[in-house]
């Protein structure tokens, strides 16, 4: 599984990233919206984590834009404020996590299973 990790806080995106790629996903990294839809315009991805209050915009505009590109695409939405569960299940995202994230919640939300071994679970 490839998975688009957005979110402008380094030591999340760090966090998202380990945890995902033990779980066997290919993780690649955007930092703003305008990274985001570069690495969205030229990659195949299978899923992605959107965090919602981004330096220069809000992540459901992304997750909107994934939503119409590729329907059929995961995408998990993530914030501080548990208030933007709302409007980031509005634009299309599949789940609502806030932080802060626990391993067990990021696999569950992507559609990864999970057990104490930490093997491979490609879906």
């Amino acid at each position: 599984m490839t998975v688009l990790l957005v979110d402008d806080e380094p030591d999340i995106c760090l966090l998202l990233k380990a945890i995902l790629e033990r779980a066997g996903c290919d993780c690649t990294l955007a930092h703003s919206l305008a990274e985001a839809d570069r690495k969205f315009a030229r990659g195949e991805y299978d899923g992605a984590v959107v965090d919602i209050d981004l330096p220069d915009g809000r992540g459901t505009t992304f997750i909107a834009e994934v939503r119409r590109k590729k329907p059929s695409m995961r995408v998990v939405a993530i914030s501080a404020i548990n208030a933007e569960s709302d409007s980031a299940l509005s634009a299309g995202a599949d789940s609502f996590l806030a932080k802060p994230l626990g391993r067990e919640a990021i696999l569950d939300a992507i559609g990864l299973a999970s057990d104490d071994n930490h093997a491979d679970h490609r879906p």
